[in-house]
């Protein structure tokens, strides 16, 4: 297990799975949130999705309350294209952190996914409202606007192409 702590200290990520993935096998009282918690995050450095969701789950139906750890899942679940539950894991988290500007971020990211960018507009500009120096959220809410201005010109040439045809 400590092992495991120091890997992830040197970003030894691969390391790290393999520590605390053996302190598991070996004594099961290892098996407790924080444990999780840290092979959610190491899998979510090597980009692992599904491990990261998979280890998150675990971690919160031992401690449901590991709020912070709900903002890693809802990545994940994201990653994985499960947009429903990712929502669902955004509001559970701002819920808890009403003022989180990442948390709002997290909500814009998972509506312009899923090409709502209207949605995915309005809660970029909560996130800037809450953090309006940071560039990310600024850069994102930026491409939502113009494929938000994009979609919106495509549907009304195609409206209009459709009118043509029709009349």
């Amino acid at each position: 297990f400590q092992m495991g702590l120091a890997d992830m200290d040197e970003r030894k990520y691969k390391n790290a799975i393999q520590a605390f993935e053996k302190s598991l096998k070996l004594d099961p009282k290892y098996g407790t949130p924080e444990v999780f918690a840290n092979l959610a995050f190491s899998h979510s450095r090597l980009n692992n999705a599904s491990a990261t969701a998979t280890y998150c789950e675990k971690a919160l139906s031992k401690q449901p309350n590991f709020h912070g750890l709900r903002y890693q899942y809802a990545w994940a679940l994201i990653e994985q294209k499960k947009y429903g539950a990712a929502l669902a894991e955004v509001k559970r988290f701002l819920e808890i952190y009403p003022s989180s500007a990442m948390g709002f971020l997290q909500q814009g990211c998972i509506y312009a996914r899923m090409h709502d960018y209207l949605h995915s507009v309005q809660y970029y500009n909560k996130a800037l409202s809450l953090n309006p120096k940071d560039s990310i959220i600024r850069r994102e809410r930026d491409l939502a606007v113009a494929n938000l201005g994009y979609w919106e010109n495509t549907s009304r040439r195609g409206a209009r192409a459709n009118d043509a045809v029709s009349h």
